[in-house]
C-alpha cells in the first residue's frame, strides 16, 4: 500500500533522475537533443512504483557518460556540438495560435494559453493591449531574445514572455 511519504519520496527522487539525465553534457555519439533512449521510454509502462523508479534508475545509469567520456569535453569540443544542433533543429520564423483562455495578473496585465498548451505572459510595459479568447495570434522574435505578440493582421503588438 503506498502512503502519501513513500509516494512524496518516489516523485522527488524520479524528477531528481530526469534532472540529472537532461543535464548530462554527451558527445554527439549519443540521442539526438530532445530523443531519450528507447529503453528509458519503455519504464515509463511499468505500473509499480518501486520498479518503475528502479527501471528509470537503471537506464539512467546506463545512458550517462562515463568520466572517461566526459573528460576534456569543454570548450571547442563542446561548442561544436551546440553548434551541430542549432543547425540540425528547424527554427520558426513565427508561431502560429488561438487563446484558449486569458487571466489577468495583479498588475493588469494578461497571461494567455494557446492551443498548442504554451502560456505567455504581457511583458509590463505600461501599454494596454486587448487580448480575448479565440482571438488568432502570431508570435515573432523582437530584439536580444524578446518575443512580440500580435493579433491576427494587426499591424500593433505587445512584448510577451513565454511561461509554459
Amino acid at each position: 500500500m503506498r502512503t502519501p511519504e513513500k509516494t512524496s519520496l518516489l516523485r522527488v527522487t524520479l524528477v531528481g533522475a530526469l534532472s540529472a539525465l537532461a543535464s548530462i553534457q554527451v558527445p554527439a555519439a549519443e540521442p539526438a537533443p530532445g530523443s531519450l533512449p528507447t529503453e528509458l521510454l519503455e519504464c515509463r509502462k511499468e505500473a509499480d512504483d518501486a520498479r518503475r523508479l528502479a527501471c528509470f534508475d537503471r537506464e539512467i545509469a546506463r545512458a550517462a557518460p562515463s568520466a572517461e567520456q566526459r573528460f576534456g569535453y569543454r570548450g571547442a569540443v563542446a561548442r561544436e556540438r551546440i553548434d551541430r544542433e542549432k543547425t540540425a533543429a528547424p527554427a520558426l520564423e513565427r508561431l502560429q495560435a488561438k487563446v484558449l483562455s486569458v487571466s489577468t495578473t495583479a498588475s493588469g496585465d494578461w497571461v494567455a494559453t494557446l492551443d498548442n498548451g504554451q502560456v505567455w505572459l504581457q511583458v509590463p510595459t505600461g501599454t494596454r493591449f486587448s487580448l480575448r479568447v479565440g482571438d488568432s495570434v502570431i508570435i515573432t522574435p523582437g530584439a536580444l531574445g524578446s518575443f512580440l505578440l500580435r493579433k491576427g493582421s494587426s499591424e500593433s503588438s505587445v512584448r510577451v514572455r513565454r511561461r509554459r
